[in-house]
């Protein structure tokens, strides 16, 4: 069986000894063949781990490429967190700046418009105060009748009946053109026949129409009055009409409500005048009750009196009123 030595892998007879370690003789005992071997499985050792190592290196950059990546990456993410956030935080603030602006717009509004009312308080305040009195009628209406019957005289009272009248016969010939039934019905059997007056003479028609309404107040008031002086009381006849005055409020707003209707296309609602006809009436209870000191059995007797004495009085200045148009 063969030898070789264990340094240099040079076969070796049997007994040989190599004397590759021989400082003197090391040139001279190198084989060829083993020693190739050697030097090319040297080589082969030394290239594989020179390739091991280039691939090495090679895995060294990609894995440090790797780890650009993914610091790129995380930067990107983080850039992007913080461009989102910056952009939430600008939109954001753009919306709260613009309500801002627009509650500064409103706020300059409303103080323009407290300055424009407090100018027009100070140029007219018998118009202001007359405006914020009436207002009261509707924002606390028990109250404000009670305060008014209170009053000695209560300015522009007359005025009110008369703007009552107008509005009154300016309605009922706007109905009546209208063709209202109810109405219509309540026109035939007061005029009859005579009703075709209306129509033709328009003009005419108003101006009696509201003289019709103007006697109905006064005829009213004049029952009010002959009531109050059986009920052991003398107010005035001026202190009566004031008290009538406060209730036609009432009246006055219905009928400009049903008239701005039939402007707009409607005939008209009779339902909505006989309820300020009730609105009128309890108007009338708490006046009369307060300004004459009547208990509220009393005054339910008063009322009911004077209701029904006003309705014969009313029907027959009205039968006089027919036999007059009769004659003409």
């Amino acid at each position: 069986m063969a030898r070789y030595c264990f340094y240099c892998g040079r076969a070796l007879t049997a007994g040989e000894r190599c004397h590759c370690k021989d400082p003197s003789k090391e040139g001279n005992y190198e084989s060829a063949g083993p020693g190739k071997k050697k030097e090319s499985t040297d080589g082969s050792t030394s290239y594989s781990y020179q390739t091991a190592g280039a691939s090495g290196g090679f895995d060294g950059r990609s894995a440090g490429f790797g780890g650009a990546s993914a610091g790129a990456k995380t930067r990107s993410a983080t850039r992007t967190r913080h461009t989102s956030g910056t952009a939430w935080n600008k939109t954001n603030s753009s919306t709260v700046q613009r309500f801002m602006e627009r509650a500064g717009r409103v706020q300059k509004s409303l103080f323009r418009v407290r300055t424009f009312l407090d100018q027009i308080r100070t140029t007219l305040p018998n118009i202001t105060r007359s405006f914020a009195s009436g207002i009261q009628y509707i924002t606390r209406p028990a109250s404000k009748i009670r305060q008014e019957s209170m009053r000695v005289r209560i300015p522009y009272s007359y005025l009110n009946i008369a703007l009552f009248s107008v509005l009154s016969g300016l309605l009922a010939l706007l109905m009546s053109r209208s063709g209202s039934p109810l109405f219509s019905n309540m026109l035939t059997l007061v005029f009859g026949s005579h009703q075709s007056f209306l129509f033709s003479n328009p003009l005419l028609s108003f101006f009696g129409l509201s003289a019709l309404a103007f006697m109905f107040i006064v005829t009213m008031g004049a029952s009010f009055y002959i009531a109050a002086r059986f009920s052991n009381r003398k107010p005035t006849y001026r202190k009566i009409m004031d008290l009538l005055s406060i209730s036609l409020v009432y009246m006055e707003l219905m009928e400009l409500f049903v008239l701005i209707t039939i402007l707009l296309g409607s005939r008209g609602s009779m339902s909505l005048l006989i309820v300020s006809l009730l609105l009128m009436g309890v108007t009338h209870l708490l006046s009369f009750r307060n300004a004459l000191g009547l208990t509220e059995d009393t005054v339910f007797f008063f009322l009911i009196f004077v209701y029904i004495f006003c309705y014969i009085l009313f029907k027959f200045l009205l039968y006089m009123t027919a036999q007059l148009l009769i004659l003409i």
